[in-house]
C-alpha cells in the first residue's frame, strides 16, 4: 500500500472543496426552482454567508499578521507589510504574486477569497435562474434550459481563461490556475449536480436495487478519482499543474457523481461518510482548513518539530524516518 500519490496530488481536493461549495449553494436555489420551496431573501443570505467567512477568516490574518508575521520581520518594508495585510482583509489577494504565492500570511486562504467573489456573484446568477411561472411541464424544461445556458456560459469562461491565459506561452501558471475563472466550470458542475440532484429526490423513490447500484457506482467513483490522483503524482511539477487545470472538468465530473451517488447508497455505506465523528468534523471543517497548511509550514520550518539539523527540510532528502514522525504530528495537530 503505498500512499504517496495521494500526499504529493492533496492540493486536487481543493478543486472538489470549491465543487463542493457551489452544489451546497445551488441546492435552495434548484429546490426553490423545481420543488417551490422558499429561498431566504439576499440580506440574510449575505449575513449568513458574512457569518460564516468573515469572523475566522479575520481573526487568522490578523493573529498571524500582529503575532507572528511582524515580530518575526517576515516584511523587508512597510510598504509590502500593509499590502499584504489589505489585500487579504479586502480578498484580493491572489491579484499580486507578493500577496498570494509569497503572502507572509496564510497562503491556503486564496481559497476563501475565490468563494467570496463567487458569493458575491451568485445572486446575480441566481436572478436568471428564478423560478419560471408557467405549466408545470413547461416550467421545468425552461428552468432546465436556463440552468444549461448559464453552465455553458461558466464552461466557456473557464475555457476561455485556459486557452487565452493560463496556456499562453510565457505564462505564469501558479498565478494562473486558481483564479475564479478557473473555477468557473467547477461550479457549473456544482449547479449541474444539484439540479440532478433535486430531480432525482423529486421524481425517483428510493429502492433497494438503487441503493446497491448507487453503492458499486460510489465505490468505482473513488476508484477512478485514485487513478486520476496516480496519474497526476507521476507527472513533474509544471506538467502537474497543467494537468489540474486540463483535467479539473473530468476530475470534478468523476467527484459530482461520487456525491450524488454516496447520498442514495446503502444505508451502512453512508454511515461511513455521515456519522457522529464526521459530523463534527464537518461542522469544524472550515477552522480546520484555515490553519492546517499554515500550522504544518511552522512545525517543520520554524518550531522545526520533529527536530531536524541543517537549512533543507528533511522531506526534501526523502528522509522515510523523519516523515513519518512529521505526518503523524501535524495529523494531531
Amino acid at each position: 500500500i503505498d500512499f504517496t500519490a495521494l500526499a504529493r496530488t492533496g492540493y486536487l481536493f481543493v478543486d472538489m472543496m470549491v465543487l463542493i461549495s457551489g452544489f451546497l449553494l445551488f441546492l435552495p436555489l434548484m429546490r426553490h426552482i423545481f420543488m417551490d420551496e422558499d429561498m431566504i431573501g439576499w440580506k440574510q443570505y449575505a449575513l449568513r454567508r458574512i457569518a460564516r467567512i468573515a469572523p475566522s477568516y479575520y481573526f487568522a490574518v490578523l493573529l498571524i499578521f500582529f503575532a507572528v508575521a511582524l515580530p518575526n520581520k517576515m516584511y523587508s518594508t512597510t510598504a509590502e507589510a500593509i499590502k499584504d495585510l489589505i489585500t487579504h482583509l479586502t480578498f484580493t489577494q491572489t491579484l499580486f504574486v507578493k500577496t498570494y504565492l509569497g503572502s507572509k500570511l496564510d497562503v491556503v486562504l486564496w481559497t476563501v477569497a475565490i468563494e467570496v467573489w463567487f458569493y458575491v456573484l451568485f445572486p446575480f446568477v441566481a436572478s436568471m435562474m428564478k423560478r419560471r411561472e408557467q405549466g408545470n411541464g413547461k416550467s421545468t424544461l425552461t428552468s432546465v434550459a436556463v440552468i444549461a445556458a448559464v453552465c455553458i456560459l461558466f464552461y466557456g469562461i473557464t475555457y476561455w481563461w485556459r486557452t487565452s491565459v493560463v496556456e499562453k506561452p510565457g505564462a505564469y501558471l501558479a498565478m494562473k490556475i486558481n483564479q475564479l475563472p478557473a473555477f468557473m466550470g467547477t461550479y457549473a458542475n456544482g449547479m449541474i449536480g444539484a439540479m440532478i440532484f433535486v430531480l432525482l429526490a423529486k421524481h425517483c423513490e428510493r429502492t433497494s436495487g438503487i441503493s446497491i447500484a448507487c453503492t458499486l457506482l460510489s465505490v468505482a467513483c473513488m476508484i477512478y478519482i485514485a487513478l486520476m490522483l496516480n496519474e497526476c503524482a507521476d507527472l513533474p511539477a509544471e506538467r502537474a499543474q497543467i494537468w489540474q487545470v486540463t483535467e479539473r472538468f473530468r476530475l470534478t465530473c468523476a467527484f459530482m457523481i461520487f456525491i450524488i451517488a454516496t447520498a442514495l447508497s446503502m444505508r451502512w455505506y453512508r454511515f461511513i461518510f455521515s456519522n457522529r465523528l464526521m459530523r463534527f468534523l464537518s461542522a469544524i471543517s472550515y477552522n480546520l482548513y484555515i490553519w492546517h497548511q499554515w500550522l504544518a509550514v511552522q512545525l517543520k520550518n520554524l518550531w522545526r518539530i520533529p527536530y531536524w539539523e541543517g537549512s533543507v527540510p528533511p522531506n526534501q532528502n526523502w528522509d522515510h524516518a523523519w516523515m513519518n514522525k512529521y505526518a503523524a504530528v501535524i495529523t494531531v495537530a
